[in-house]
């Protein structure tokens, strides 16, 4: 198969653009194209073998990417002289005449027409006398050339002799002209084509009078070929054929065409599915799925003229069609409302039939059965094509979707696999907002069941500490607010159980359950907790009288008298009340304190109300305020890293440390000082120790990557006995590892205290171990501080001592300290293992350091700790001044 020329692609979809300011491609010709025309050939009748009608074959029998050659690029082929520029075919010409039955004298041989498939037999038997071309015979050397080359293209092409551009085309062109051929050979390009010449005759006059070859990609062209006018798009290519035995100038001109008609359609339609797809992901409803959908389709009003959606009404018994939503149309609404008719007064039975069926059906006649309208004012089309949506559960479908065909379209297969494919999207979509619906729904009922009590229909005890806990967070804004929670419990539920039976003592819960909405004031919550305790929540409260005034009521309300066996049984309540305030924040706090004055009622004798006292060891509700706050801390976003850089004495940045402070809301920025403790008391240790590893290993990994080639800093975190006893440390440490630090970019270190080597544990050391093979580097944290002994220094397989903070602060003024620090700095080289000083203040203190030679130093003299990890400029040396 031959390779051709580009011709040059257009600026765009309509643009007539010069073929010589495009770059040529190689491309081939289609099998498509070869088969087309060789069975072309091989019919002079225009039937193939099978059977097939060749003048009617559809559009795209070019070559398949896209591309049309013109005339002077297939001559390119056979003659390396000729060009795509428009310029005169040379000499080259006469070269290729004998080759194709032209002596060169103007004389015909009867060969010009001959194996040249129907088209040249056609031309062959054409009296060409009658037409304005004259006796065959008596034409020049560059007409039977330009024939020549036509009758041989594989490609659609069409010769446009003289001014009057008298039409010769090839077995090719034969499925673009339908039924205007073969009454088109011969006959002027204007007479053949009067519907396109408003478009085309400018260009054509152009490249006739001279001009440049010109090119355009999917020009719209609307063609009478079947009897109607239809929308069609090509690739068309104008080239000139000038008249090389003569003056030079231009004789006819080229016309080279592609259909590409499918291929816009199906671009065009595959945006309309992609954008129906996109509108309709994230519909709550199937309304809002209709509405959506027909926003789609109105965009798109050359393929979807107008397009009813109608749905089956899930509540009717027999099968009815509600309109949902349409575009396009104009008029009477209630004129629409009558598509859903499925009955003897069905205006449309093809819509009941598609309905039924489960098949797409066409609908013709329109508007003459139907009154349409169309938005736009033009004339409705006279057909339209109804697609079933997906099958419901009784088998038939949910609704139908009614789409009016554009008179210039083409109701083809790939018209109606269109409109399916709509069909089926659309199908989709509603059922998955149903679904969502349909979960929603069942959701909703859990949901009200989880937080419901069965027997009473209150709120249960997750309902009333979830309204607590939105009732405590409205509570800290700009006005704060004060909450209150009454704790019922019943004096003598127990005996009405034994004597009457569960079902007496179910009715009186369910009575109580009345009296307490009635007895509480509007917008309180009364909850059951379990068995025969309450609690109400008060919201508002602007003083401590006003909730003692329901208190009292709820006393007064629930002595309730019951019979049984001769004797009277008053059952009555005990009221436990605590208010919210500073030490009393956390809904379960809350709900404890009041179950505490609860108990307290009951020791007063029962049938009362105790306030909780907020005087009661105030120091030991702080530090359990500061344990839940911390809990909270650990779900929540409060928890912070700050990173002080640890540098070596040349002034450059070695690594940092990450240090924990805990963003509180009501106390502010929290250092370790004034939580930890009360961590290892409550044993929170552990998962604190855990999140801060995470986070300093997860931010490690995306910071290092950013460091400069070579460098690959360490990142220190302090670590407590308790983590390193804990059996899931290692694992835990492993997986972070490998999930933050596959290409070892940067280097962890864990500080850990003296008090951990305090004892010995074989595991705390085997985890040392295992973590030191591991890369993972190890320091003594705040030694000097006492704590251990130095035997753990060979038992640890260790990589630095850290001088403590207090012993660097006095080294100064205390020569004591001094002789320390220094004892230290040369243990740790003795060693083989770093020292590191921390807590470095002043200049005399590193001036100190210096002259020990200490390793690494840390401190608000070098840096503060910041929020933020260093930026790779920052990797720099740091001034220090040498001793």
């Amino acid at each position: 198969m031959t390779a051709r020329p580009h011709i040059g692609r257009g600026r765009g979809p309509g643009a007539m653009v010069p073929v010589d300011a495009v770059a040529p491609v190689d491309t081939v010709l289609s099998a498509d194209t070869m088969d087309t025309v060789d069975a072309a050939r091989d019919n002079p009748d225009g039937a193939n073998p099978d059977g097939v009608d060749l003048r009617a074959v559809g559009p795209h029998t070019a070559g398949s990417d896209g591309l049309c050659p013109s005339s002077a690029a297939l001559a390119g082929v056979r003659q390396s002289s000729a060009g795509l520029d428009g310029t005169a075919l040379d000499t080259g010409l006469d070269t290729g005449l004998n080759g194709i039955g032209v002596d060169g004298t103007g004389g015909a041989d009867g060969r010009m027409f001959a194996t040249r498939g129907v088209m040249g037999r056609l031309a062959a038997a054409t009296d060409w006398a009658g037409t304005a071309l004259g006796p065959a015979e008596e034409w020049n050397s560059t007409l039977r050339m330009a024939v020549s080359i036509c009758l041989d293209s594989a490609f659609p092409e069409a010769l446009l002799w003289g001014p009057e551009l008298i039409m010769i085309y090839n077995d090719a062109y034969l499925p673009i002209l339908g039924h205007k051929h073969p009454r088109s050979l011969g006959r002027p390009f204007r007479q053949v084509w009067p519907e396109t010449w408003e478009i085309m005759g400018p260009a054509l006059e152009r490249v006739l009078a001279g001009g440049a070859a010109v090119s355009t990609d999917d020009q719209l062209l609307l063609l009478d070929r079947r009897g109607y006018q239809e929308e069609c798009h090509f690739t068309l290519s104008l080239s000139p054929v000038r008249d090389v035995m003569g003056d030079g100038g231009v004789a006819a001109v080229m016309a080279t065409g592609r259909e590409t008609t499918r291929q816009v359609f199906a671009t065009r339609r595959l945006a309309c599915l992609r954008e129906l797809a996109t509108a309709t992901a994230d519909s709550y409803d199937p309304w809002e799925v209709c509405t959506r959908v027909i926003e789609v389709l109105g965009r798109y009003p050359a393929d979807v003229s107008y397009s009813v959606l109608l749905m089956r009404d899930p509540d009717a018994q027999q099968p009815v069609l509600r309109p949902a939503a349409s575009c396009g149309l104009a008029g009477d609404p209630r004129d629409i409302d009558r598509l859903g008719a499925l009955g003897a007064e069905a205006p449309l039975p093809e819509l009941a039939d598609a309905l039924f069926s489960g098949q797409a059906r066409p609908v013709r006649g329109l508007p003459g059965r139907f009154p349409i309208r169309l938005a736009s004012g033009c004339r409705p089309p006279a057909s339209a094509i109804a697609a079933p949506l997906a099958e419901g559960c009784d088998g038939l479908a949910i609704g139908l979707l009614l789409v009016g065909v554009n008179d210039r379209l083409a109701p083809d297969d790939d018209y109606r696999d269109f409109v399916e494919l709509l069909a089926g999207q659309i199908s989709t979509a509603v059922v998955v907002a149903r679904a969502g619906e349909v979960e929603r729904a069942r959701a909703a009922d859990a949901r009200y069941r989880a937080l419901h009590d069965g027997l009473t229909g209150l709120p249960n005890r997750t309902a009333l500490l979830d309204r607590l806990h939105q009732a405590l967070t409205g509570a800290r804004g700009d006005r704060p607010r004060r909450v209150a929670v009454l704790f019922v419990d019943l004096d003598g539920f127990k005996t009405v159980n034994d004597s009457l039976g569960h079902h007496a003592g179910d009715d009186l819960l369910r009575e109580v359950a009345g009296r307490l909405r009635r007895a509480v004031r509007p917008g309180d919550t009364v909850a059951r907790f379990s068995g025969d305790e309450f609690a109400i929540l008060c919201e508002d409260i602007t003083s401590a009288s006003c909730v003692e005034a329901v208190a009292e009521r709820l006393v007064s309300t629930l002595a309730i008298p019951r019979t049984a066996c001769e004797r009277t049984i008053t059952v009555t309540a005990s009221v436990g009340i605590a208010v919210s305030g500073p030490e009393l924040s956390d809904p379960e706090d809350i709900l404890r304190a009041a179950d505490i004055a609860m108990y307290a009622a009951k020791r007063q004798g029962r049938s009362c109300h105790m306030v909780f006292d907020e005087t009661m060891r105030a120091r030991a509700r702080r530090r359990m305020r500061t344990g839940n706050d911390l809990r909270r801390a650990l779900v929540t976003d409060e928890l912070r890293l700050f990173y002080q850089p640890v540098v070596n004495m040349a002034g450059e940045l070695t690594g940092v440390e990450a240090l924990l402070r805990w963003q509180h809301p009501e106390r502010g920025l929290l250092e370790p000082d004034a939580f930890l403790a009360v961590a290892e008391e409550t044993g929170l240790i552990v998962p604190l120790g855990r999140r801060v590893l995470e986070m300093a290993c997860r931010t490690a990994g995306r910071w290092a990557p950013k460091l400069p080639a070579g460098v690959a800093p360490r990142i220190a975190v302090d670590v407590s006995a308790c983590q390193l006893a804990d059996p899931r440390f290692l694992s835990e440490i492993i997986a972070l590892l490998e999930a933050t630090n596959a290409d070892d970019r940067y280097e962890l270190g864990l500080e850990i205290t003296e008090s951990a080597f305090a004892d010995d544990v074989p595991a705390v050391t085997a985890a040392l171990r295992d973590l030191c093979a591991r890369g993972v580097s190890l320091y003594v944290d705040d030694f000097g501080a006492g704590y251990s002994s130095l035997s753990c220094l060979h038992r640890a397989p260790l990589d630095g001592l850290k001088i403590d903070k207090r012993c660097v602060a006095r080294m100064t003024e205390d020569p004591a300290e001094h002789a320390v620090v220094a004892a230290v700095i040369g243990l740790a080289h003795t060693l083989g293992l770093t020292a590191v000083a921390n807590g470095v203040e002043t200049p005399e203190q590193l001036a100190a350091l210096q002259t020990l030679r200490c390793d690494l130093v840390q401190g608000r003299l070098l840096a503060s700790p910041q929020p933020d990890l260093p930026a790779p400029l920052d990797w720099q040396p740091i001034a220090i001044e040498r001793c």
